[in-house]
C-alpha cells in the first residue's frame, strides 16, 4: 500500500466501495448513511489525533464495511451481523496484498460488536501487527459508532436516522412495547455511554446533555413514523 499522498475525500472513496453491500439497509438505521458518517467523522478524529495514513487507510475499509449486510432486526444477536460484515470485508480483496492491514480491519470491525465482550487492549492482543495503533482505531470505532445518531449535525438527518433504528425494533416487537420503554431504554443508553478518546470527549461536554433531551422528545415521533 502506497501512502503519502492521501486527503479526506481519498479516504471517503474507500467508504464508498462498500454502499453495493447496504443496498437492502436503506430503510433501516444501519444504512451506508451510517457507514459512510462513522468513516467521515471517524477520520477527522484520527486526524486531530495524529493518527498514521496507514491506520486511516485500514479504518476507512474496517468502517466502511463495518454494517454492510446488516440484518436490521432480524439478527439472534449483534454476532450476526459481525460474521456477515466480516464475509463482506473479507471477500472485497483491497487489502489482500497487506495481510496485517488485512487482519486489523477484521479486528477493527469486531470491535463494533455490542454489547462489547472485550476490551480493545484484549482484541489487539491477537494482533501480530502494531497493536498500539490498532487500540487507538478500535477506540474510535467505538466512540464514532455510538455517535451514529448523537453526533449527526444536521436534525432532519438524526430523524431519519432514530426512525430507522425504530424501524429496526419493531420487526421484533410492537409500538405498544416500544412507547412503553423508550424512556427507560434511551436513558439507560446515555447512561452507559463511554467515550474513549479526547475529541469524543470534548464533543460530549457540549453535546450529550442536550441530545439526550433531544432523542426522548423525538422518539415517540420516530416510533409512529416507524411503524
Amino acid at each position: 500500500m502506497e501512502t503519502g499522498n492521501f486527503k479526506k475525500n481519498d479516504f471517503l472513496g474507500i467508504a464508498r466501495l462498500y454502499e453495493p453491500y447496504y443496498k437492502t439497509q436503506n430503510k433501516f438505521y444501519h444504512n451506508f448513511k451510517h457507514g459512510f458518517f462513522t468513516v467521515d467523522k471517524g477520520i477527522d478524529m484520527l486526524m486531530e489525533l495524529g493518527a498514521p495514513e496507514y491506520l486511516m487507510v485500514v479504518f476507512a475499509h474496517a468502517m466502511g464495511s463495518h454494517d454492510a449486510g446488516h440484518l436490521c432486526g432480524f439478527q439472534k444477536s449483534d454476532a450476526d451481523n459481525v460474521a456477515i460484515s466480516l464475509g463482506i470485508y473479507n471477500n472485497v480483496n483491497c487489502l489482500d496484498k497487506h495481510p496485517l492491514y488485512k487482519e486489523m480491519g477484521g479486528l477493527i470491525i469486531q470491535g463494533t460488536e455490542v454489547p462489547y465482550t472485550k476490551t480493545p487492549e484484549e482484541l489487539a492482543s491477537q494482533y501480530t501487527g502494531n497493536k498500539k495503533d490498532l487500540i487507538l482505531a478500535i477506540q474510535v470505532a467505538r466512540d464514532i459508532d455510538h455517535l451514529g445518531i448523537i453526533g449527526i449535525e444536521d436534525q432532519t438527518q438524526r430523524e431519519v436516522a432514530l426512525t430507522g433504528l425504530m424501524r429496526e425494533f419493531s420487526r421484533n416487537t410492537t409500538k405498544e412495547q416500544i412507547l412503553a420503554n423508550y424512556e427507560s431504554a434511551t436513558n439507560k443508553f446515555f447512561d452507559s455511554i463511554h467515550f474513549y478518546t479526547q475529541p469524543a470527549k470534548d464533543w460530549a461536554v457540549k453535546n450529550l446533555t442536550k441530545m439526550r433531551e433531544w432523542q426522548l422528545g423525538y422518539t415517540p415521533e420516530a416510533i409512529e413514523n416507524a411503524y
